[in-house]
């Protein structure tokens, strides 16, 4: 598992943008406040802090992204199909190795029609964690409001839903459970990225922990940390 959880991204900018959907809007914690190209294919540039090794799209609408950082270029398809039909994934976790000065990457989207756009870049120190347990729970959380009327009717305002995802680590190292108990107070309740390893790219998360995470000693050489994610929109 990798956890961005310092954004050292120090400015962004794209070569178009629609209408109130700035650039700058990929550096707002909110992640449905995103930026909008206002064309099927546009450019992002953004230049990282030295000693960033990752970098993150979240909320991204396109079908293929290109990331070039220094002379390499990292392919990624968005577009998918499992034989049952076609989806579209929403988020990108690169790790491309510690550069110790102030670097650009260029990132480009392209799909033949509509509008890409991305709601969250997130790049800086990507931490290596013990990977949770398999079993990793999602669920969903509304924000909609229906409200019961007099009459028997129903008020339906519907508003966005946020994943809830758990995770359950098992760690036989003493001083990964501490230094994951400690960075938690540190961070909480900022919101951050998470990459489980070995999964694919939709076990992804921008979010933030819903409370601080519960530890227990099980017997010697046995620690175990709980804890739930909040998608932050």
């Amino acid at each position: 598992m990798k956890i961005i959880f310092e954004n050292r991204t120090e400015s962004v900018s794209a070569g178009t943008s629609e209408s109130g959907f700035p650039a700058g809007n990929m550096l707002n914690e909110h992640s449905k406040k995103r930026w909008k190209a206002g064309e099927s294919s546009a450019t992002i540039i953004a230049d990282l802090q030295g000693g960033s090794n990752a970098i993150a799209l979240y909320n991204v609408y396109a079908d293929s992204v290109d990331i070039t950082v220094g002379d390499i270029t990292y392919s990624f398809t968005l577009l998918q199909d499992d034989g049952w039909g076609k989806y579209r994934l929403d988020s990108i976790f690169l790790d491309y190795g510690v550069i110790s000065g102030t670097h650009t990457v260029v990132i480009e989207l392209s799909m033949p029609v509509n509008n890409v756009a991305c709601g969250i870049l997130f790049s800086g120190i990507a931490y290596n964690w013990t990977n949770p347990k398999f079993g990793v729970e999602t669920s969903s959380e509304s924000h909609s409001v229906v409200y019961d009327l007099d009459n028997g009717f129903e008020y339906v305002y519907q508003r966005n839903a946020s994943e809830t995802p758990s995770f359950s680590m098992r760690l036989a190292d003493k001083a990964e459970y501490f230094n994951f108990m400690r960075w938690a107070k540190a961070i909480y309740p900022n919101p951050f990225i998470l990459r489980v390893e070995d999964f694919s790219d939709e076990l992804t998360y921008y979010g933030r922990m819903k409370d601080l995470p519960k530890g227990t000693l099980s017997s010697f050489n046995n620690y175990q940390i709980s804890f739930n994610m909040k998608e932050y929109l």
